[in-house]
């Protein structure tokens, strides 16, 4: 999710600019395989399935996607709905405004409880 925040700064500055900026993917992990949603982490573990919201900034609007990944930490925090842990764990960026709406967005919108999947593979192939 660090990435996705960095491009939407990046992208707001642009707009502050009159530049467009094609989009692209973002991704830590090699080849798309996901990455953990709330601090950017390789290896998520866990996911949990969200209605997909909407979130609208200067210029432009982004859906969530219908699943939030999560490395073993962030798993543990959500699940003990420690959200000041959670915060304190993804570090500054935390308290930006793009990620404090994907983290209230995300409390909003689960659907229920983490949904596990072996290390090493990717739940998205074949969806």
């Amino acid at each position: 999710m660090a990435g996705l925040l960095d491009a939407l700064a990046q992208r707001d500055t642009a707009t502050l600019r009159s530049v467009a900026m094609a989009p692209y993917a973002i991704s830590a992990a090699a080849d798309g395989d996901p990455v953990c949603d709330f601090c950017g982490a390789t290896g998520p573990l866990a996911y949990y399935e969200v209605n997909e919201f909407g979130i609208t900034g200067p210029g432009d609007s982004y859906l969530s996607g219908d699943r939030f990944y999560a490395c073993p930490r962030c798993r543990e925090l959500v699940d003990a709905s420690d959200w000041k842990g959670l915060r304190n764990w993804i570090g500054p960026s935390s308290s930006s405004m793009g990620h404090r709406m994907l983290l209230v967005g995300f409390k909003k919108h689960r659907k229920g409880d983490a949904v596990e999947f072996e290390p090493g593979t990717n739940p998205e192939t074949n969806r």
